[in-house]
């Protein structure tokens, strides 16, 4: 990725998270990938891994998008060996996008970390977007951007009504 600014907000993240669950289909359930199982020892949650990768000669090579979040963030430009070389494969969002220099707004930091949590909980990644985006909206729109709002077609003065 350029020198640009490194800037996520709620309709890139949602923009995002609808590409990937098209790629893999509404009902994936990330815990049920074979790489995640044999990863996870078998186990059906836990964490995550931002993205998968095979081993030779003991060495992490063969990176590709792995969960949700770091999914989005591969899919924002983030080269997948970035994850790797900056040591968090397994950050949670928040941590993974401030050592990947992402910035992001507080509405976008909210969905993606319910995102990620719901996906780790073994929620299919379509009801985990729908979830997410629900419940990143009921939190009211305090910290929304302008640009946010008007996304979301809300007006500044909704709270007069």
């Amino acid at each position: 990725m350029n020198d640009e600014k490194r800037y996520i907000d709620l309709p890139k993240a949602v923009e995002l998270a609808l590409s990937n669950i098209a790629e893999r289909g509404e009902g994936y359930v990330y815990g049920e990938d074979p790489w995640v199982v044999k990863m996870r020892g078998g186990r059906p949650t836990g964490s995550c891994f931002n993205t998968f990768f095979d081993y030779s000669d003991h060495k992490q090579v063969n990176f590709r998008k792995g969960c949700i979040v770091g999914s989005i963030f591969v899919d924002f430009g983030i080269p997948v060996e970035e994850f790797d070389e900056k040591g968090v494969n397994g950050a949670a969002s928040q941590d993974a996008a401030d050592s990947l220099g992402i910035e992001m707004s507080d509405a976008s930091r909210r969905y993606l970390r319910k995102l990620q949590v719901l996906q780790d909980e073994g929620v299919a990644w379509g009801k985990a977007h729908a979830k997410a985006l629900g419940g990143t909206l009921r939190s009211g729109f305090v910290g929304f951007t302008p640009a946010e709002l008007e996304w979301l077609d809300v007006r500044k003065d909704i709270s007069a009504a």
